[in-house]
């Protein structure tokens, strides 16, 4: 078991929050560089009675996220601004996530500053863990309605069996798609299903 930063934009944050987001996919980087160098090396030490790793659990095996690892959440923050210092506030937590400074006032009064990237949060700063319940290896657009619905989308008021996934569809895309990495792309994620936990 080991304890790992992960980033949540603040939509998947406030669904985390909401008991409504119990899992999460996320891209392989670089790796697909690693398991062609790795194709190359096997090809040269293994005799031609063994087959290496298929592509799939060449990922399982070097995957970052393993049960029982504790995540914990790196979201958009910053110092509140009340004059004493070392409080938190997480933008999740405002009503107005439009602009990077908020016109609105904090619990002291006071005007919140600009929000810090997820990136940059400390760990002391968190506040949302998460314990890993399972990881498995799948395409993008292997996902499923339920899977779906555990990401955090809604369900369809009208019955439509894709409509959770269409919003999915949607989120990943405004996410992911100018990093090369769309829908359209169909690529390998790892899909981490997880329980938020106190620590």
């Amino acid at each position: 078991m080991k304890e790992k930063p992960i980033l949540f934009s603040t939509p998947m944050v406030k669904a985390i929050l909401e008991d409504r987001k119990t899992m999460t996919r996320r891209i392989f980087k670089n790796v697909m560089k690693k398991y062609v160098g790795y194709r190359n090396q096997v090809a040269e030490l293994l005799d031609d009675s063994r087959e290496p790793l298929s592509e799939k659990e060449f990922y399982e095996v070097y995957s970052p996220y393993f049960k029982d690892d504790i995540l914990w959440v790196r979201e958009a923050w910053c110092k509140q601004f009340d004059g004493a210092g070392g409080e938190i506030e997480y933008r999740a937590d405002w009503a107005n996530k439009d602009t990077k400074i908020m016109n609105e006032l904090n619990s002291y009064g006071f005007e919140c500053p600009r929000w810090r990237p997820s990136i940059f949060m400390p760990r002391k700063a968190a506040r949302i863990f998460l314990k890993v319940e399972s990881v498995r290896v799948e395409r993008l657009q292997g996902i499923t309605t339920a899977d779906a619905i555990k990401e955090g989308m809604p369900e369809s008021m009208t019955g439509a069996s894709d409509y959770s996934i269409r919003c999915f569809h949607s989120l990943w895309d405004t996410l992911d798609a100018k990093r090369g990495f769309g829908w359209d792309k169909n690529p390998w994620v790892w899909v981490i299903e997880f329980k938020r936990i106190e620590k």
